[in-house]
C-alpha cells in the first residue's frame, strides 16, 4: 500500500495568520512545525498492513497523553500568538473547544486522551473549513483508526516526552475542534466573504504544513483519509 509522509507537528509555535473576527471565536492562525515528526499515513483502501517486524505493543494500541492535563496552560499558550486585545477571547475559545472535544471523545467511544483522536480532529477540523463540508462521526472514527494503526507513528510518538505529548494532544484537539466549530458557525451565521476567505486560507495553510502537498489532494469520507494522485502535466 502506498504511503505519504505526514508531518505531525508539536504545536509549541503558532503565529497569527489574519485578524478577522469569526462569529465570536476570534481571528485565524497558522501552524508552524516545531519539531517535525514524519509519519507514514496510508492512501486508505482498507486496514493498514501489519509491520514486518512485530512491535512490542499491538499495532493499534492507543498512545495516550499523560492523565495530568494542562488545558489552561495550553489554551493560554495558543492565545499568546494573537494580538493582546484578542487573547482573553481566544483563550476562552480554546478552553471551550477542549471541553467540546472531550465530549466528542466520549460520544464516539474513543479511548480517553488518545493521540490518534486528537490528531484526527486536527485534520478533520481543517478539512471541514477548507472544503465547506461536514464530516460524519464514522469518517472521524476511521481517520483516527488509520492513524492508530500506523506502527511508525507509534514509534515516533513514543519518542516524545510526556509533557510534549500532552501538549500535542491538547493543542491539536483545541485547534481541530475550534476549526470544526468555526465551520458550524459559518453555516448558521455566514461571515463576510473576506472573513470566510481568511479562515479557509488558514485551514489550507495548516494542512499544507502537515501534509507537505496540496490539500486539494486530501479526501475524507466514511472510508477514512485518502490522497488523490497528483495531476500529471
Amino acid at each position: 500500500m502506498r504511503t505519504l509522509l505526514l508531518s505531525l507537528v508539536l504545536l509549541t509555535g503558532v503565529a497569527p495568520h489574519a485578524n478577522a473576527q469569526l462569529a465570536g471565536f476570534g481571528c485565524c492562525f497558522q501552524v508552524w512545525p516545531q519539531p517535525d515528526l514524519r509519519v507514514p499515513i496510508p492512501n486508505y483502501h482498507g486496514p493498514a498492513k501489519p509491520a514486518t517486524a512485530k512491535p512490542q505493543v499491538p499495532a493499534d494500541s492507543p498512545i495516550k497523553a499523560p492523565a495530568r492535563a494542562a488545558v489552561a496552560a495550553n489554551a493560554h499558550e495558543l492565545a499568546t500568538r494573537f494580538p493582546v486585545e484578542q487573547r482573553p477571547q481566544m483563550e476562552q475559545a480554546y478552553r471551550r473547544s477542549m471541553d467540546v472535544y472531550t465530549q466528542l471523545e466520549k460520544k464516539l467511544g474513543l479511548p480517553e486522551r488518545d493521540m490518534a483522536g486528537s490528531l484526527a480532529a486536527f485534520l478533520v477540523g481543517n478539512y471541514m473549513v477548507l472544503n465547506g463540508v461536514d464530516v460524519s462521526d464514522d469518517a472521524f472514527r476511521t481517520v483516527a483508526q488509520q492513524l492508530r494503526e500506523q506502527a511508525s507513528m507509534q514509534t515516533a510518538l513514543r519518542r516524545v516526552d510526556a509533557a510534549q505529548l500532552r501538549n500535542l494532544y491538547e493543542q491539536t484537539a483545541m485547534i481541530g475542534t475550534f476549526m470544526a466549530l468555526a465551520h458550524k458557525s459559518e453555516q448558521q451565521n455566514p461571515q463576510p466573504p473576506e472573513v470566510a476567505a481568511h479562515i479557509r486560507d488558514t485551514a489550507r495553510a495548516n494542512l499544507e504544513v502537515v501534509l507537505r502537498m496540496p490539500p486539494a489532494r486530501l479526501s475524507i469520507s466514511d472510508r477514512g483519509l485518502s490522497m488523490a494522485d497528483p495531476v500529471q502535466r
